[in-house]
């Protein structure tokens, strides 16, 4: 299976050699990250210190400890590479995530704690009138030309989209002696 950073970067290629680099308006740039992620109720990531982490009855100790002050109703302890000492805790509904992210950045044996985040789900499609007929970014087995797609026969573009649509910060060259610098997507690109 591909990796997104993978799809990312066949999906880039795609664009300049199909001619559709113009079909994401520069208006609909991706929200801003603080906007792009929900939390979810309840939840934080609490990290120990390494000092801590590493020494597993001292970690037992510290860690009910901070997790009895918050009465938590669970406690995860996820599995990082590289990384020891992490919690998953579900708080219960009579704390809020700030009070609780207070109470354990209040130990001197926590490194960090922050609220649980996810993902918001976004649907970016472009713009393109002729998108629907492209198979490659979004086949849903729909009739082109005569011809019947293969549902999911494509390369997950809007899947990708969702998690970036680019960024005036890269800069793309394209080494062709063949390009028409008078074609609407390019004029003001070049």
């Amino acid at each position: 299976m591909l990796q997104k950073k993978q799809i990312l970067i066949i999906l880039v290629c795609l664009c300049f050699v199909c001619g559709v680099q113009g079909v994401i308006p520069q208006s609909q740039n991706p929200k801003p990250a603080e906007e792009n992620i929900t939390d979810l109720p309840n939840q934080i990531i609490v990290i120990y210190k390494p000092q801590i982490a590493n020494n597993s009855y001292l970690y037992s100790q510290v860690s009910s400890t901070a997790n009895a002050q918050v009465t938590a109703l669970n406690v995860t302890e996820l599995h990082l590479k590289n990384v020891e000492g992490v919690e998953l805790v579900t708080l219960p509904a009579n704390i809020s995530i700030e009070s609780a992210i207070g109470i354990y950045l209040n130990n001197s044996f926590v490194l960090s704690a922050s609220p649980r985040y996810i993902p918001a789900h976004n649907t970016m499609v472009p713009n393109d009138p002729s998108y629907s007929q492209q198979w490659g970014f979004r086949n849903t087995g729909q009739l082109v030309d005569g011809v019947y797609g293969t549902s999911g026969a494509d390369i997950n573009a809007q899947a990708a989209w969702d998690s970036t649509t680019g960024s005036n910060m890269v800069i793309v060259a394209v080494e062709d002696g063949g390009v028409n610098y008078n074609h609407p997507d390019l004029t003001n690109n070049i």
